[in-house]
């Protein structure tokens, strides 16, 4: 009951609906003969606890980045060494990591940036913000964005780029709206109004110029063909808790919810996994004991999540077992995650926290292994917003 009751933007969840602090320590997919155990590091520190339980320190280099406030999105830039991210201050950053600074800082968004993606199409980056609007950014142009997509009523709370059709920009927002953008004429193709259908993400179906998933508030997992956006052409249902987070492949699409402390047993704080094919959840993992805030899919059949509570679990496995192979503990909220370019040689995450900061990490067979940190400068205190992130996008 909790989970479904829509709150006002800005509201944090009442401290009295926490139900018990309780960890699950493994959890088994329906229909999967595999387990996913899962260990925890200290909230405190910024090490890995690996598949034998061994800590191993997460190394690399320290510099200076861009974000005064909370990292609140990141994503890869499309191109090698390059991260985009936003923040709570409505600034949007351009990293080029391998050399510890950042290229570009546009600071446009009046509000808070809610997500960020890049483009083959576009030199530059798109933003998603409080402030109702969609922009578009390119390199060397510091003063104004090259486009703002204007037509939501609240919060623009969803933002997906199709890597096929040029010019193509899905938005979803807290109006219960989800809308189709050509960015080279900043004209709405289509737009969709679902009642109680309160965005919180989405995503482009990978190598599909045509499919994208969003999630709702409402409990609901739906599926767009945005050639025809009068309804979806599929609504999956199951949830306990809404999802917070997505991320999609060619058939697959997995899903992060907000929950209890603890989770579990109807708490929420699960990954879901469902099947474009089969229209239906094929498998269920808890293994974080607050909301799910980011989930990534990355190569080599592994797939990243992170927490409100600072962890990051990187997952290992196919249909006949998953299981976490490595969990870092970031010290901070973690809101975005991100895999980086397909041809990146070195990195393959990118994730940004509540305390500014931005990093990137190696994943593979052996866990995870920090690249870099691109560490906030002078914290200060965001918008009258209590200290500790509430979980919910912003």
């Amino acid at each position: 009951e909790a989970c479904e009751r829509q709150r006002a933007p800005g509201e944090s969840t009442p401290a009295g609906r926490l139900c018990r602090e309780k960890t699950v320590p493994t959890c088994a997919a329906p229909g999967q003969m595999g387990n996913c155990a899962s260990s925890r590091a200290g909230p405190a520190s910024r090490y890995g606890s690996s598949a034998s339980g061994k800590a191993t320190a997460i190394p690399g280099a320290v510099f200076p980045g861009p974000h005064k406030e909370m990292a609140t999105a990141v994503c890869a830039s499309g191109q090698t060494g390059e991260w985009i991210s936003g923040d709570d201050a409505g600034a949007v950053a351009l990293v080029d990591w391998a050399r510890g600074g950042a290229t570009e800082h546009w600071a446009g968004h009046p509000k808070s940036v809610t997500g960020v993606a890049a483009a083959a199409w576009l030199d530059g980056a798109i933003s998603a913000s409080r402030d109702t609007t969609v922009r578009i950014w390119r390199r060397g142009t510091l003063l104004a964005p090259t486009a703002t997509l204007v037509g939501h009523d609240l919060t623009v709370s969803a933002l997906a780029v199709s890597a096929t059709q040029a010019g193509r920009i899905f938005s979803g927002s807290r109006d219960s709206t989800v809308r189709l953008w050509d960015a080279t004429t900043s004209a709405c193709l289509s737009k969709s109004y679902i009642s109680r259908n309160v965005v919180t993400c989405a995503a482009w179906v990978k190598g599909d110029s045509s499919c994208v998933w969003q999630g709702s508030e409402d409990l609901r997992l739906r599926l767009w063909d945005v050639r025809a956006m009068v309804k979806p052409t599929a609504t999956l249902e199951g949830y306990t808790c809404f999802p917070l987070c997505i991320a999609a492949s060619e058939h697959t699409c997995v899903t992060g919810s907000n929950g209890f402390s603890g989770g579990g047993k109807g708490g929420g704080c699960e990954l879901r996994v469902w099947d474009r094919r089969a229209l239906r959840q094929n498998a269920l993992f808890t293994a974080h004991t607050t909301a799910v805030t980011a989930v990534a899919l990355l190569p080599g059949a592994q797939m990243a999540s992170a927490s409100r509570d600072g962890t990051l679990n990187l997952w290992q496995g196919a249909a006949s077992g998953v299981r976490v192979l490595d969990t870092a503990s970031l010290g901070s909220a973690v809101t975005s995650l991100s895999p980086a370019n397909e041809d990146e040689s070195k990195a393959r995450l990118y994730a940004a926290t509540e305390d500014g900061a931005i990093r990137a990490f190696s994943a593979g067979a052996s866990g995870l292994r920090r690249l870099c940190l691109a560490e906030a400068s002078a914290l200060e205190e965001t918008h009258g917003r209590p200290q500790g992130w509430s979980g919910e996008r912003p």
